[in-house]
Order: C-alpha cells, then sequence, then structure tokens
C-alpha cells in the first residue's frame, strides 16, 4: 500500500508505480488545458522509500516549494509542486479502520454499512458509472474520460478503506478500462486499473487478465515497471495461486516484455 498521494484541487491520486505528468493522454496525470504543462513534463515515483520528482525536460521547469529544481529531487509531506500553472500538493495516506464516527460529507449518501473510513473521502462524491456510460453512449469520450477519473479516485479511496474493491465497482471499472484502452488506443486507463489493485492487494478478474496480452501491442503508454509492481505484490502475498492464474500472468508478462 502506498503512504503518499498526490492532491490537485479536489482530487487526492494515490501514487503506486511511476506517475507520469503531462499533456499526453498516455500520462497518469494529463493536464491537457495548460500549454505551459510539456507534453510528457515531469514523473513521479518511489525510489528506496523515498518519493521522487524527476524533470523530463520540460520548457518551463517544475518548481518544488517554489524553486526551480535542475533535474530531480527528493519530496516530502507538505511539499507543494508546481508545473505550468498546476499547483500540487504532497500529502499522506492512512489507511484506517472501515467504520468511524466521522460526519458523512454534505450530498453524499452511503448505504448504513457502506460509510467511508477515511478523512481523504471527505467531500468525494460516489462513483457514478451510469453517467460515464451515458456519456460513452454518446460517444462523448473527453467527458467520459474525466468522469472516470473521478469514479476511478473514489474507488481507489473506498476500497483502500474497505481493504477489497466493492464487486459492482470492480466490475464497472475493468469494463470502461478496457473499453477506454480501445477506443483511445493508450493505456493510461489500464494503468490506473492496475493503480486501484495494487493499492487493495488484490488480482485483477482472471477474464481482465486474460483479455491483457491481447492488447499491449495496440496501445501505447503502458507503465511496464508498474505491471511488474503488480506481479512481484501478488506473488508475494503468500497466496496459493492456481495454476490457471499463473499461466494467465505468465502470457501477460511475455506480451510486456515484447510490446
Amino acid at each position: 500500500m502506498t503512504d503518499f498521494a498526490l492532491r490537485f484541487g479536489q482530487q487526492t491520486i494515490p501514487i503506486v508505480g511511476t506517475m507520469l505528468m503531462g499533456r499526453s493522454p498516455t500520462c497518469s496525470l494529463v493536464f491537457t488545458d495548460d500549454s505551459k504543462v510539456s507534453r510528457q513534463h515531469a514523473r513521479v515515483f518511489l525510489e528506496g522509500g523515498q518519493l521522487v520528482i524527476e524533470d523530463l525536460g520540460s520548457k518551463n521547469g517544475v518548481f518544488l516549494n517554489g524553486v526551480r529544481i535542475a533535474h530531480r529531487a527528493s519530496m516530502r509531506v507538505n511539499d507543494v509542486l508546481n508545473l505550468g500553472n498546476q499547483c500540487l500538493e504532497i500529502v499522506e495516506m492512512k489507511p484506517a479502520p472501515y467504520r468511524n464516527t466521522a460526519t458523512k460529507p454534505e450530498g453524499v449518501v452511503f448505504d448504513e454499512d457502506d460509510e467511508p473510513a477515511t478523512e481523504t473521502l471527505t467531500g468525494a462524491e460516489p462513483a457514478d458509472w451510469h453517467a460515464i456510460e451515458a456519456a460513452w453512449q454518446r460517444a462523448d469520450i473527453d467527458l467520459a474520460s474525466m468522469l472516470m477519473d473521478q469514479a476511478f479516485e473514489v474507488t481507489a479511496l473506498r476500497s483502500m478503506a474497505r481493504g477489497e474493491i466493492d464487486k459492482e465497482d470492480q466490475a464497472s471499472m475493468c469494463d470502461l478500462a478496457l473499453r477506454m484502452a480501445i477506443e483511445t488506443k493508450t493505456g493510461r486507463w489500464l494503468n490506473r486499473l492496475v493503480q486501484v489493485h495494487i493499492l487493495v492487494s488484490k488480482p485483477l478478474p482472471r477474464n481482465v487478465t486474460a483479455s491483457l496480452p491481447s492488447l499491449v501491442h495496440k496501445v501505447h503508454g503502458l507503465d511496464k515497471s508498474l505491471f511488474e509492481s503488480y506481479f512481484l505484490l501478488l506473488r508475494r502475498s503468500g497466496t496459493r495461486w492456481s495454476a490457471v492464474d499463473q499461466q494467465l500472468w505468465q502470457a501477460l508478462e511475455r506480451a510486456l516484455r515484447m510490446g
């Protein structure tokens, strides 16, 4: 489970693997409308337990606490990053028990047995998969992408609080991630899908794992280091995985190596 997250605006994104930031749709964090942000501006990653920011040769630079970094720099909780017009803060992710007595966010309704469990959920709206599907049916890919960003964030935070992914959320998330990857020919949503499963130390559904090898060669921007972290996590979990599961992972690993 990750210890750090990036907060910008009302979004809080857990840092898992390498997070690429820029205007390119293949990035983990996409700032399409900011002309001062390069296509692949910077990346954030963990190295030896230390959080690192690296400038990828951007035109306008990366600023850490108001000072432009030369190439890369270490970061701590409460540090502030500036890329173009974007301001991001490093925050700590603290898992909490599923139940607590926190006040429910105004305007957000949860089932009695499905209350939020961490402060990071404050102000977050429940994932609305129906709205995403409606945008998809209208072929409004930009709106669907924006709504998916929000839905993935909420699902990640709620899953971290509960220690598992709701089955309906998982099914919707997997279905939309696969469709979006095929439609846009980018690996961004597959990366996000794997990130959520890493956060709760859970495997992807078998049908999803089985379908990924055929997609590897059709999309660009897959974060292979993220997938490596995912496989390592599963193999170190202590679970006795079936021969079928192991064969599916091996097929995906081969496809990633060849891609």
